[in-house]
């Protein structure tokens, strides 16, 4: 353990799109997806913590797709839940969950 905090957001490296002042997130409001600039703490792990953009709770997207911007999506966990032609496979399912 390198150091302990508090209530800290931490979030999977493959969630970020960029790095420095233009990094940022995908996540879900309202069933669509929007951008969400973010500031991290940058370190060797695989999650990083977030000190500025997100708060506790947020949905966010665990592998950003820029193309999916604005669009109407439906969050789940359920894979089981997803039309056939549409249900993630190997590693995507992994990550989607």
């Amino acid at each position: 353990m390198i150091e302990r905090r508090e209530q800290a957001v931490t979030v999977p490296r493959s969630a970020i799109l960029g790095r420095g002042p233009g990094a940022r997130v995908l996540t879900v409001n309202n069933d669509v997806v929007t951008e969400q600039t973010i500031r991290f703490l940058e370190w060797p792990s695989d999650r990083v913590i977030v000190l500025e953009g997100l708060s506790g709770g947020q949905l966010l997207l665990s592998s950003p797709r820029a193309d999916l911007i604005g669009k109407n999506v439906l969050p789940t966990r359920d894979l089981a839940a997803l039309p056939a032609g549409e249900r993630p496979r190997g590693s995507d399912a992994r990550k989607a969950l």
